[in-house]
């Protein structure tokens, strides 16, 4: 009767218990390492697959020890053993959906190069920047929004015709004070208006804001280059709500993107590292929009870490006016950070190289490649995961990656934002 017993456990401990250590050893692996996440998948899925095989089988056992025994404890065991599989079942079938979606995208929208390409001619590019600035909040706020934001305002190349706010460096409506604290310090911008937007996820209501609207509102008047610094949530509400419009936004320029198997190492410990922060704020938005068939340049971290800004980078900004020194007095904090908890040099303007594209698009080193939003069966359960992921062997809608930049670069940054001009904006 023991034997008995411990083959009728069996039913429900091989799919419980072995799913349990085989998911928590899969999730460790996927999460520390994402070279090799793609063949923790398919070992863990063939896995799983073999538990419910065996699971299956001793829970059949069970059944039967039951029926001729008609003990009830080999019924409770022959119970938990079918419902373990079945869980064990629907999350295979799941995962494998998943994957499947994955590998054989739905949308796969293709662009020629003229269309990534800002237009070169004499009249200023219209531009709508959404952003999520949080600049001198506290020490581990990083400031490459007011830096973006203080170089488009000082860029002639540019006209800002608005700027929204949305959650994710901050909340939704501190992001909505820095930019007017920003706008405030260089002085003739005030005629920049600056709208409201998302303070959290917007699926699945995508209910409309005053930063939507005004940019939709806009749209139905113009073309617009988006320029979008934080998580894609007013823009995604835009498409769904707006669908119209969607024809006159010329491209989207964006901070996220990177390749599989990359990590965001910013400083020397490997075990620390950055998500894609913007993708990750907000996954079903950025899967929207990178549906949408829109023109999209993404400026990733990988191009960030090419543009350290330094000490003596603070320093030239006290040689400028008081827009200059107020944004190197908000630098201070974020650059301490990095140079004690990170042990760097100096920090990367992130969102900065956003805007140089806009403005020197020739000193960028760019490519067309395809690009897809990841998952992994381990780690889509604590929502993460969920990267935009670009490369040649993926199978997606193209997007233009940006991965090299001039060091003149770094040089025009500063000067910019030392100059004393404020761009005026036609509004």
């Amino acid at each position: 009767m023991n034997n008995i017993r411990r083959r009728c456990l069996l039913s429900w401990q091989v799919p419980s218990i072995r799913f349990g250590l085989t998911f928590l050893l899969g999730l460790g692996l996927s999460y520390s390492n994402q070279d090799i996440r793609s063949e923790v998948q398919s070992v863990g899925l063939v896995v799983f697959t073999v538990l419910v095989a065996i699971g299956s089988y001793y829970t059949a056992q069970a059944f039967r020890s039951y029926q001729r025994y008609r003990n009830k404890d080999y019924l409770k065991y022959a119970i938990a053993g079918l419902l373990s599989n079945l869980f064990l079942i629907f999350f295979v079938v799941t995962s494998v959906n998943q994957i499947y979606t994955l590998n054989y995208p739905i949308n796969t929208t293709k662009h020629s190069l003229e269309e990534f390409k800002p237009r070169s001619n004499a009249s200023k590019l219209p531009i709508w920047i959404d952003t999520d600035p949080a600049c001198g909040q506290s020490a581990t706020n990083d400031v490459d929004d007011c830096w973006a934001l203080m170089m488009a305002l000082r860029s002639p190349e540019l006209n800002i015709r608005g700027i929204s706010t949305t959650f994710g460096n901050t909340k939704g409506k501190t992001a909505l004070q820095v930019a007017r604290q920003v706008i405030g310090h260089l002085g003739g911008a005030a005629r920049t208006p600056i709208y409201e937007g998302s303070h959290d996820r917007g699926s699945p209501e995508w209910k409309s804001t005053q930063a939507s609207e005004a940019i939709a509102s806009l749209l139905r008047q113009e073309k617009l280059t988006i320029i979008a610094q934080g998580p894609l949530t007013n823009i995604a509400t835009v498409i769904i709500n707006h669908p119209d419009v969607v024809r006159n936004v010329e491209r989207i320029v964006m901070v996220a993107g990177k390749r599989p198997g990359n990590l965001f190492h910013p400083g020397e410990q490997w075990w620390f590292h950055f998500r894609d922060f913007n993708i990750r704020k907000d996954t079903p938005a950025a899967k929207i929009v990178l549906d949408s068939g829109i023109p999209l340049i993404l400026t990733p971290f990988e191009l960030a870490t090419k543009v350290t800004i330094t000490r003596s980078d603070l320093d030239k900004l006290g040689s400028g006016d008081e827009a200059a020194h107020w944004l190197r007095q908000a630098s201070q904090s974020w650059m301490s950070f990095w140079e004690d908890r990170l042990h760097k040099q100096g920090f990367y303007p992130f969102d900065a190289l956003a805007v140089g594209y806009v403005t020197m698009p020739d000193l960028f080193g760019c490519e067309i490649l395809p690009a897809r939003i990841g998952f992994s069966i381990f780690l889509e359960p604590l929502g993460v995961g969920h990267d935009l992921e670009v490369g040649q062997d993926i199978k997606g809608s193209q997007v233009y990656y940006c991965s090299d930049v001039d060091r003149r670069f770094k040089d025009r940054l500063i000067e910019r934002l030392i100059t004393h001009r404020t761009v005026s904006n036609d509004v």
